[in-house]
């Protein structure tokens, strides 16, 4: 074995997915760049081809999403502060959905897992229900400071 060889067979990445998977891991990131790049150069906040919530036309009432695509363009603008005043839920879990879409390609370096997959219990699932729940609760009270948590 030359040197070259054994630079390049050194670092061996590998992934468990099948080709219909990956052609979808490879797709989704497109298509979300070419949404980006829309809501980018198109203001949400005066019209949009983006849906409007259902749940708050028709009961008035914000769900946990409310604000996400208003947060969204204010983020890709760089204005962090805006983006977390349309949704502070979705602000503070953008960076655990990106280590789960990762944590999903399943990429091995050299046969180990690139990132750790974490150990999710009941116990985790029930209480990221209650902060969605608790989140959509008190975004609707409207006395000051809960008030805040509306878009």
């Amino acid at each position: 074995m030359t040197i070259q060889e054994y630079k390049i067979a050194k670092y061996r990445i590998s992934t468990s997915m099948s080709k219909i998977e990956s052609a979808i891991v490879i797709l989704l990131p497109i298509i979300g760049l070419i949404m980006l790049s829309y809501l980018y150069f198109h203001s949400p906040i005066n019209k949009s081809i983006f849906p409007g919530c259902i749940i708050l036309k028709y009961t008035g009432l914000y769900c946990p999403g409310c604000g996400a695509t208003r947060a969204t363009y204010y983020l890709i603008h760089g204005n962090i502060l805006k983006a977390f005043g349309f949704n502070q839920l979705y602000i503070a879990i953008i960076p655990f959905i990106l280590y789960l879409y990762v944590l999903n390609m399943g990429i091995k370096v050299n046969g180990k897992q690139l990132l750790p997959m974490p150990k999710i219990s009941l116990k985790f699932c029930a209480m990221l229900g209650i902060v969605f729940i608790g989140f959509c609760v008190l975004r609707n009270i409207h006395v000051y400071p809960f008030s805040i948590l509306a878009p």
